[in-house]
């Protein structure tokens, strides 16, 4: 837990290219992280409700709050482009769908149990429910709405290293899958574009 958490910023929703630019940042003030396989999330968590964290990842909304004693509650962005950027896949969480977290290094697993929109003023949709539950918050579209997808999922009793085990392997399946995913949808169209861009220009200087 950092010594001193960020005071809150306005928050807006980013654009494609700040989020494929934090996606090559090197995460070094991450506390934890959360999985989710059915719908390809996989966030570092970051503390303090800031625009640079919600853009690299997922934020603890109430940081004071440990997943030992209280609800663990965490919100993302929705980026239309792509649902396994941030947070877009969260709005499509089904009932009994596994979540992993890793929250200042310890392990947890959680399955859902409901997925539901609740206006951004319905404060008492979050509060603090105990230890056994995780809140994730997204926006239910990614232009401006007064609406929020909020997902209830609930711990499964598990011994810590079983936790830990299935956190790791989920962690490098998806990693692998984002790594594809990055290639094919980002980085082959930038090249693409780049050699069509050079032969018209070696074409135009020829003429």
């Amino acid at each position: 837990m950092p010594e001193r958490i960020p005071n809150p910023e306005p928050i807006k929703a980013p654009n494609l290219r700040e989020v494929i630019k934090s996606y090559n940042t090197p995460e070094t003030t991450a506390v934890g992280q959360v999985i989710v396989p059915s719908v390809s999330v996989n966030q570092p968590i970051f503390i303090g409700l800031t625009k640079e964290n919600m853009t690299r990842g997922a934020v603890s909304l109430f940081p004071k709050r440990q997943p030992d004693q209280q609800s663990l509650t965490l919100i993302g962005h929705h980026v239309q482009y792509d649902s396994s950027l941030l947070f877009g896949g969260v709005q499509s969480l089904k009932k009994h769908a596994d979540v992993y977290v890793r929250y200042l290094d310890e392990y947890y697993n959680y399955k859902v149990e409901s997925n539901r929109i609740i206006k951004e003023t319905d404060l008492a949709a979050l509060e603090d429910k105990g230890p056994n539950y995780l809140l994730l918050v997204t926006c239910n579209s990614a232009t401006t709405t007064p609406y929020r997808v909020l997902v209830t999922a609930k711990k499964v009793t598990t011994p810590s290293k079983k936790a830990h085990a299935s956190f790791t392997q989920q962690k490098e399946i998806i990693q692998k899958a984002h790594t594809k995913t990055y290639w094919i949808k980002f980085l082959l169209p930038l090249f693409l574009v780049i050699f069509l861009s050079g032969i018209f220009l070696i074409y135009i200087w020829k003429l």
